[in-house]
């Protein structure tokens, strides 16, 4: 099975698993910082995923060319966990730089309204540097990096959920010359399911082919 097609896979079963559905503002931004950006909001110009809560995109951006890069989102009903998936399959770039990719979503409501443990999980490959950083409203949920090579973590924070929320992922990657980086990260309010984590695990499984193909050097 191609990789591609394996992290389409994946991420289908995720969204079953969190139950995808309309949300109030979930924006991609990717920046290189040399002056080149783009920006993707859920189902505006350049989002090629006609679904709402879901963002994918691929195209170039200065020194670097995006294979598939995708965020994921839902607005949770009763017993659902709240939850944002950033995943991003072969950032390549043709010379050493640093690129900045960041998922948000705003407006998020949890229907019991209390304080919640929050799970995030990465995993994936590179051949320079990346770091990740997840974040509820302005304080921060967990950080990790800076990782090289093959690379998985997990940690957990606490999430007061009244009022709504807003979730943001932020992924960090330097080449020190050309490289590729893929990877997967994913915040769930609370922790994910079982379903949930087999998707992730997909994700991780398309990452290690493309690795041991030969696609990261």
């Amino acid at each position: 099975m191609k990789i591609k097609k394996l992290v389409q896979i994946a991420i289908a079963i995720t969204s079953l698993a969190f139950g995808a559905a309309a949300n109030a503002g979930m924006i991609l931004t990717l920046d290189d910082g040399a002056g080149h950006s783009v920006t993707i909001t859920d189902g505006g110009t350049g989002d090629l995923d006609a679904n709402a809560g879901a963002i994918a995109w691929t195209g170039s951006l200065g020194n670097w060319l995006f294979n598939f890069t995708a965020g994921l989102s839902n607005s949770p009903a009763i017993g659902e966990p709240a939850m944002l998936d950033l995943a991003s399959l072969n950032a390549t770039s043709r010379r050493g730089g640093n690129l900045t990719i960041t998922l948000l979503e705003t407006g998020l409501l949890y229907p019991s309204g209390s304080n919640l443990t929050a799970i995030t999980s990465v995993g994936g490959t590179t051949s320079g540097t990346v770091s990740f950083q997840s974040l509820v409203n302005s304080s921060t949920l967990g950080s990790f990096g800076p990782f090289s090579g093959a690379f998985s973590g997990t940690t957990s924070g606490q999430v007061d959920t009244t009022g709504g929320f807003t979730l943001t992922q932020i992924a960090t990657i330097h080449h020190e010359g050309s490289g590729v980086t893929g990877f997967n990260m994913i915040t769930t309010v609370p922790e994910p399911a079982t379903l949930g984590l087999l998707g992730i695990g997909l994700i991780g499984l398309a990452f290690m082919r493309k690795r041991n193909a030969g696609f990261s050097k």
